[in-house]
Protein backbone atom coordinates (compact mmCIF):
# COMPACT_ATOMS: atom_id res chain seq x y z
CA UNK A 1 0.00 0.00 0.00
CA UNK A 2 3.15 2.42 0.92
CA UNK A 3 3.35 2.09 -3.48
CA UNK A 4 0.53 1.89 -4.72
CA UNK A 5 -1.58 4.60 -2.78
CA UNK A 6 0.59 7.45 -2.89
CA UNK A 7 -0.38 6.76 -7.01
CA UNK A 8 -3.49 6.18 -7.23
CA UNK A 9 -4.11 9.36 -4.86
CA UNK A 10 -1.92 11.24 -7.86
CA UNK A 11 -3.72 10.29 -10.59
CA UNK A 12 -7.06 10.02 -8.89
CA UNK A 13 -8.01 6.86 -9.38
CA UNK A 14 -8.21 6.53 -5.32
CA UNK A 15 -12.02 7.39 -5.60
CA UNK A 16 -12.55 4.27 -7.80
CA UNK A 17 -10.29 2.33 -5.72
CA UNK A 18 -11.80 3.51 -1.99
CA UNK A 19 -15.65 2.41 -3.79
CA UNK A 20 -14.75 -1.09 -4.78
CA UNK A 21 -12.94 -1.69 -1.91
CA UNK A 22 -15.89 -0.47 0.10
CA UNK A 23 -18.40 -2.77 -1.61
CA UNK A 24 -15.95 -5.80 -1.29
CA UNK A 25 -15.79 -4.97 2.14
CA UNK A 26 -19.27 -4.31 2.93
CA UNK A 27 -20.55 -7.49 1.13
CA UNK A 28 -17.94 -9.86 3.06
CA UNK A 29 -19.29 -8.28 6.17
CA UNK A 30 -22.95 -9.64 4.92
CA UNK A 31 -22.15 -13.23 4.76
CA UNK A 32 -20.32 -13.08 7.40
CA UNK A 33 -23.06 -11.30 9.68
CA UNK A 34 -25.96 -13.54 8.17
CA UNK A 35 -23.63 -16.70 9.25
CA UNK A 36 -23.17 -15.40 12.64
CA UNK A 37 -19.82 -14.29 12.60
CA UNK A 38 -19.70 -10.39 14.14
CA UNK A 39 -16.99 -8.81 13.68
CA UNK A 40 -15.54 -5.33 12.95
CA UNK A 41 -13.77 -4.44 9.89
CA UNK A 42 -11.76 -0.99 9.10
CA UNK A 43 -11.01 0.94 6.42
CA UNK A 44 -8.91 3.95 5.29
CA UNK A 45 -10.32 6.65 3.47
CA UNK A 46 -8.47 9.55 2.25
CA UNK A 47 -9.62 13.41 1.24
CA UNK A 48 -10.28 12.37 -2.01
CA UNK A 49 -12.46 10.16 -1.24
CA UNK A 50 -14.30 12.14 1.81
CA UNK A 51 -14.37 15.12 -1.37
CA UNK A 52 -16.32 12.15 -3.46
CA UNK A 53 -20.06 12.94 -3.55
CA UNK A 54 -20.59 9.45 -4.69
CA UNK A 55 -18.93 8.08 -1.16
CA UNK A 56 -22.07 7.89 0.86
CA UNK A 57 -24.84 7.31 -1.51
CA UNK A 58 -23.12 4.38 -3.18
CA UNK A 59 -21.89 3.40 0.59
CA UNK A 60 -25.47 3.23 1.98
CA UNK A 61 -26.97 1.63 -1.04
CA UNK A 62 -24.39 -0.90 -0.69
CA UNK A 63 -25.41 -1.47 3.26
CA UNK A 64 -29.05 -1.77 2.66
CA UNK A 65 -28.48 -4.10 -0.28
CA UNK A 66 -26.44 -6.43 2.02
CA UNK A 67 -27.89 -6.11 5.34
CA UNK A 68 -25.05 -4.81 7.09
CA UNK A 69 -24.98 -2.97 10.41
CA UNK A 70 -22.69 0.57 9.97
CA UNK A 71 -21.59 0.50 12.86
CA UNK A 72 -19.24 -2.72 12.46
CA UNK A 73 -17.67 -0.43 9.16
CA UNK A 74 -14.91 1.69 10.99
CA UNK A 75 -13.61 4.52 8.90
CA UNK A 76 -9.95 5.47 9.17
CA UNK A 77 -8.86 8.93 8.58
CA UNK A 78 -5.53 10.01 8.95
CA UNK A 79 -4.38 13.68 10.33
CA UNK A 80 -3.02 15.08 7.40
CA UNK A 81 -6.42 13.81 5.54
CA UNK A 82 -8.65 16.13 7.22
CA UNK A 83 -6.35 19.21 7.70
CA UNK A 84 -6.03 19.13 4.08
CA UNK A 85 -9.30 20.29 4.06
CA UNK A 86 -11.02 20.18 7.78
CA UNK A 87 -14.27 21.93 6.81
CA UNK A 88 -15.51 19.82 3.93
CA UNK A 89 -14.08 16.64 5.47
CA UNK A 90 -15.98 17.09 8.72
CA UNK A 91 -19.39 17.98 7.05
CA UNK A 92 -18.60 14.68 5.03
CA UNK A 93 -18.01 12.78 8.59
CA UNK A 94 -20.46 14.28 10.38
CA UNK A 95 -23.11 13.04 7.31
CA UNK A 96 -20.97 9.25 7.78
CA UNK A 97 -21.67 9.28 11.21
CA UNK A 98 -25.15 9.99 11.28
CA UNK A 99 -25.75 7.06 9.40
CA UNK A 100 -24.10 5.37 12.26
CA UNK A 101 -20.69 4.33 10.99
CA UNK A 102 -17.40 4.62 13.20
CA UNK A 103 -14.24 6.38 12.75
CA UNK A 104 -10.98 6.19 13.70
CA UNK A 105 -7.96 8.46 13.79
CA UNK A 106 -5.07 7.04 11.93
CA UNK A 107 -1.73 7.10 12.21
CA UNK A 108 -1.73 9.64 14.89
CA UNK A 109 1.50 11.48 15.91
CA UNK A 110 2.79 11.70 12.06
CA UNK A 111 0.70 14.31 10.91
CA UNK A 112 -0.48 17.76 11.78
CA UNK A 113 -1.57 17.42 15.11
CA UNK A 114 -3.98 19.97 16.04
CA UNK A 115 -6.22 19.52 19.61
CA UNK A 116 -8.63 22.28 18.02
CA UNK A 117 -9.65 19.74 15.36
CA UNK A 118 -9.09 16.72 17.20
CA UNK A 119 -11.63 17.64 19.55
CA UNK A 120 -13.96 18.40 16.96
CA UNK A 121 -13.72 15.16 15.32
CA UNK A 122 -16.94 12.64 15.71
CA UNK A 123 -13.99 9.86 16.45
CA UNK A 124 -14.32 6.64 18.37
CA UNK A 125 -10.29 5.22 17.92
CA UNK A 126 -7.33 6.99 18.03
CA UNK A 127 -4.47 4.66 16.46
CA UNK A 128 -1.17 5.35 17.20
CA UNK A 129 1.45 5.33 14.45
CA UNK A 130 3.64 2.40 14.33
CA UNK A 131 6.62 4.97 14.07
CA UNK A 132 6.02 4.82 17.86
CA UNK A 133 5.68 1.52 18.45
CA UNK A 134 8.21 -0.80 16.69
CA UNK A 135 11.23 0.86 18.85
CA UNK A 136 8.97 1.14 22.34
CA UNK A 137 10.78 -1.10 24.06
CA UNK A 138 14.32 0.27 23.23
CA UNK A 139 13.87 3.73 23.28
CA UNK A 140 12.41 5.33 26.43
CA UNK A 141 10.73 8.97 24.45
CA UNK A 142 9.10 6.63 21.84
CA UNK A 143 7.36 5.04 25.55
CA UNK A 144 6.73 7.88 27.20
CA UNK A 145 4.93 9.35 23.97
CA UNK A 146 2.86 6.26 23.28
CA UNK A 147 1.76 5.91 27.45
CA UNK A 148 1.19 9.87 26.93
CA UNK A 149 -1.33 9.33 23.78
CA UNK A 150 -3.11 6.52 25.14
CA UNK A 151 -3.95 8.71 28.26
CA UNK A 152 -4.63 11.27 25.75
CA UNK A 153 -6.78 9.06 23.76
CA UNK A 154 -8.69 7.77 27.25
CA UNK A 155 -9.14 11.51 28.28
CA UNK A 156 -11.47 11.77 25.23
CA UNK A 157 -13.20 8.74 25.25
CA UNK A 158 -11.44 7.19 22.73
CA UNK A 159 -10.12 3.86 22.16
CA UNK A 160 -6.77 3.43 21.63
CA UNK A 161 -5.03 1.15 19.18
CA UNK A 162 -0.97 0.85 19.04
CA UNK A 163 0.07 -0.16 15.54
CA UNK A 164 3.17 -2.03 14.15
CA UNK A 165 2.94 -4.48 17.17
CA UNK A 166 5.56 -6.92 16.45
CA UNK A 167 6.64 -8.64 19.50
CA UNK A 168 5.17 -9.84 22.80
CA UNK A 169 7.31 -7.69 24.51
CA UNK A 170 6.37 -4.85 23.21
CA UNK A 171 2.78 -6.18 23.71
CA UNK A 172 3.09 -6.28 27.75
CA UNK A 173 4.44 -3.16 27.67
CA UNK A 174 1.50 -1.49 25.68
CA UNK A 175 -1.07 -3.79 27.86
CA UNK A 176 0.95 -1.95 31.19
CA UNK A 177 0.28 1.25 29.65
CA UNK A 178 -3.64 0.81 29.25
CA UNK A 179 -3.54 0.53 25.24
CA UNK A 180 -6.93 -1.45 24.40
CA UNK A 181 -5.96 -2.83 21.44
CA UNK A 182 -2.61 -3.85 19.39
CA UNK A 183 -2.71 -4.03 15.78
CA UNK A 184 0.35 -6.02 13.83
CA UNK A 185 2.58 -8.46 12.51
CA UNK A 186 2.93 -9.99 16.06
CA UNK A 187 -0.66 -10.97 16.06
CA UNK A 188 -1.47 -12.17 12.33
CA UNK A 189 0.01 -11.06 8.72
CA UNK A 190 -2.22 -10.11 5.93
CA UNK A 191 -4.37 -13.36 4.85
CA UNK A 192 -6.63 -14.45 2.19
CA UNK A 193 -10.37 -15.02 3.81
CA UNK A 194 -10.08 -19.04 4.00
CA UNK A 195 -6.70 -18.24 5.93
CA UNK A 196 -8.53 -15.92 8.25
CA UNK A 197 -11.21 -17.98 8.96
CA UNK A 198 -8.59 -20.66 9.98
CA UNK A 199 -6.82 -18.40 11.74
CA UNK A 200 -10.16 -16.40 13.92
CA UNK A 201 -10.72 -20.69 15.27
CA UNK A 202 -6.71 -22.23 15.69
CA UNK A 203 -4.99 -18.54 16.79
CA UNK A 204 -4.54 -17.27 20.59
CA UNK A 205 -5.90 -13.89 19.28
CA UNK A 206 -8.71 -15.76 17.50
CA UNK A 207 -12.83 -15.28 17.91
CA UNK A 208 -12.56 -16.68 21.33
CA UNK A 209 -10.09 -13.61 22.82
CA UNK A 210 -11.96 -11.30 24.36
CA UNK A 211 -8.34 -8.92 25.22
CA UNK A 212 -6.46 -8.91 22.54
CA UNK A 213 -3.06 -7.20 24.50
CA UNK A 214 -3.96 -9.81 27.30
Amino acid sequence: PDLFIPLAEQTGNIKRLTLWLLEKTISQMGRWQRSGLNISMSLNLSVHDLLNPELIPKTMRWIEEHQVDPSVLILEITESAFMSDPDSALKALDKLGEKGFKFAIDDFGTGYSSMSYLKQLPADELKIDKAFIQEITQNDKDAQIVRTTVELGHGLNLHVTAEGVEDDESRIMLRDFGCDIGQGYFFGKPMSIKDFHKWLKESKWGISSERPLD
